[in-house]
């Protein structure tokens, strides 16, 4: 197997990662032991009030490539897809009104982007 061949995982396992340690992160904000987190139930992942109400969804996306532009940049599929999946949960009652949606990566997102200034 060439050297080429054999670093095919790292971009996938990196990915795979950066959603736990997401989830990571909130864990350790929780507001009440009644609070818990999903990852790739509602959303990439998601932080519940006990009832199963999503208090913050959120999309990741993650990119080992230097040369990758922003996931979420204007013109991004992603981006778009993103909004699309958030738009059918709001109109079937999976999340509330006041549930925060974000979006996170470990690209640059430039302060001029549509996503920046939602």
């Amino acid at each position: 197997m060439s050297k080429k061949n054999s670093d095919n995982a790292k971009g996938p396992m990196a990915g795979y990662f950066f959603q736990p340690e997401r989830a990571l992160l909130y864990l350790a904000g929780l507001d009440s032991k009644e609070q818990y987190i999903s990852i790739e139930l509602v959303d990439d992942v998601s932080v519940h009030n006990e009832d199963g109400s999503v208090i913050i969804s959120e999309q990741d996306k993650h990119s080992i490539l230097i040369s990758k532009a922003s996931t979420f940049q204007d013109s991004s599929l992603d981006l778009w897809h993103t909004f699309e999946l958030w738009i059918h949960k709001l109109n079937n009652n999976i999340f509330e009104s006041t549930t925060l949606l974000t979006c996170c990566t470990n690209k640059t997102i430039p302060r001029t982007a549509l996503i920046f200034k939602i």
